[in-house]
């Protein structure tokens, strides 16, 4: 038998243990999620070439699994568990892009601390941090969460990230409890926040003579939304000049957001 007969041969038999409701899910999936408007189950029916009761079938396990969402007028949308499945493979691959670009800042500044974090609804949260006590060594999904109010990095997020949308963090960290002894009252803090739309950056509150931190956001490249925050801090007496951590900082989130 020639060579391409069995090379053809072996796809046939490697597709005939296919499931195939499985590749039909996916293909349902797919146009699904390349429809706008969603479509209805008689659309999807015949787009793929199923049986209406078949096609139900497995839109209804993919609804269980909150894969494919549908509205009251009948037609079906990517759902919630897709999204999240997406945004955690996503933040996978923004991590392991941050590591290599937080190891050569390290380069630049030898003395500095730098951090990776995000926002979730319970809290802003490091999940990768590089320090000098440490050297080379990236520590990994911490169970570090930064204070909204004095920390540069939860000052960012709060600065960059709508109301509603940082609300859930609002709601554990009250500001009367966790920001009146830095900021006098919630009109100040708004005039800083400004600040840190301005300037692009937060700067930590100098309430303390020992240390300095810098919060720089990374936006998702096609949203412009705030995804994740990359920070640097620095011993007083290491601080370099602020000018040139602002440039390297900048460069780095700008070839992060490409992997957001």
């Amino acid at each position: 038998m020639m060579k391409d007969e069995l090379l053809i041969k072996g796809l046939i038999m490697a597709g005939s243990n296919l499931v195939q409701s499985v590749l039909r899910g996916t293909e349902i999936v797919e146009i699904i999620a390349q429809a706008e408007g969603g479509l209805t189950l008689n659309e999807v029916s015949v787009q793929v070439g199923l049986k209406t009761t078949t096609a139900y079938n497995i839109i209804r396990t993919l609804c269980a699994a909150a894969w494919l969402e549908r509205d009251p007028d009948g037609k079906y949308f990517i759902g919630s568990g897709l999204v999240a499945v997406v945004r955690s493979g996503n933040s996978s691959a923004v991590l392991a892009q941050a590591v290599p670009l937080m190891l050569e800042l390290k380069e630049y500044f030898p003395d500095g601390t730098f951090t990776f974090s995000e926002f979730t609804d319970d809290g802003i949260w490091c999940r990768l941090r590089l320090s000098p006590e440490r050297p080379g060594m990236i520590q990994r999904r911490m169970l570090q969460r930064f204070r909204p109010y004095v920390s540069a990095t939860g000052i960012l997020f709060q600065a960059f990230l709508a109301p509603d949308e940082f609300s859930p963090v609002t709601e554990l960290y009250p500001f009367y409890d966790y920001g009146h002894r830095e900021w006098n009252n919630p009109e100040e803090f708004e005039k800083h926040l400004e600040e840190v739309r301005t300037n692009g950056y937060a700067v930590s509150p100098l309430h303390s003579s020992t240390s300095i931190a810098l919060a720089f956001p990374v936006m998702g490249k096609e949203d412009q939304e705030l995804h994740y925050a990359l920070g640097i801090s620095f011993g007083i007496g290491a601080y370099a000049e602020k000018s040139e951590i602002v440039k390297k900082m900048q460069e780095a989130t700008k070839a992060l957001a490409k992997f957001v």
